[in-house]
């Protein structure tokens, strides 16, 4: 009877607990959104603002050296766009670039992250190195592919000529066709760093025995 007693106000309605826990937790909800405020006001003022900026701009006629006569013309501009042969055939151009790069630089990136996650002398020098390509401007990259394929100057054109090799006095930009080479290369050596960088986080995440050791249950 005693102990039926003493349980009696636990088990009350009164009882503060419950109400402080969830005081706490919606404090500390807050100030999680007070946290992520910052980055959100700089990512809608650095993406989402240029982007709703540039939606408004292609529903205007504008021209550049006679200011004040622009004028809303609504989706006339996505018209003529969709009715101009060149765009469907520059789209395609795109949606091959894309599908072939990422697929390239996918399958160097993950063959770089595996060799940099295994355990090896300079191992931090040699992930910090792989980055420099990522970390150099684009338009800096642009600038040192043009120079590699250059044909009076190019590294490009030496290295066949020294091997002996077949393309050594090819105009690669001068060719719809092989134009291809050097754009793909280049934006393979851009990217292929960052994707192994996010590989290499993934693959930090999975035991390393279960990486580089088959899995004794299977024959």
């Amino acid at each position: 009877m005693a102990a039926k007693t003493q349980l009696a106000p636990a088990l009350g309605t009164g009882s503060p607990q419950p109400k402080r826990r969830r005081s706490y937790m919606a404090a500390r909800s807050r100030v999680g959104y007070l946290l992520v405020l910052p980055a959100v006001a700089a990512l809608a003022a650095i993406a989402i603002y240029p982007l709703v900026y540039n939606l408004v701009l292609s529903t205007r006629f504008d021209v550049l050296t006679e200011p004040g006569t622009g004028h809303f013309t609504g989706l006339a501009n996505y018209k003529q766009m969709v009715t101009d042969p060149n765009f469907w055939g520059d789209l395609g151009r795109t949606g091959i670039f894309m599908v072939v790069s990422v697929t390239l630089e996918f399958v160097a990136g993950l063959i770089l992250a595996l060799i940099v996650h295994r355990q090896f002398k300079a191992r931090g020098l040699v992930r910090a190195s792989i980055l420099i390509p990522w970390a150099i401007p684009t338009a800096v990259s642009a600038l040192l592919w043009k120079m590699f394929f250059d044909i009076r100057s190019g590294f490009v054109d030496f290295a066949l000529k020294a091997l002996h090799l077949p393309g050594s006095q090819l105009v690669w930009f001068n060719s719809p066709t092989l134009a291809w080479v050097p754009i793909i290369l280049s934006d393979m050596w851009k990217n292929t760093p960052f994707i192994a960088l996010l590989l290499l986080a993934g693959l930090q995440t999975i035991p390393q025995e279960r990486i580089f050791q088959p899995n004794p249950g299977r024959h």
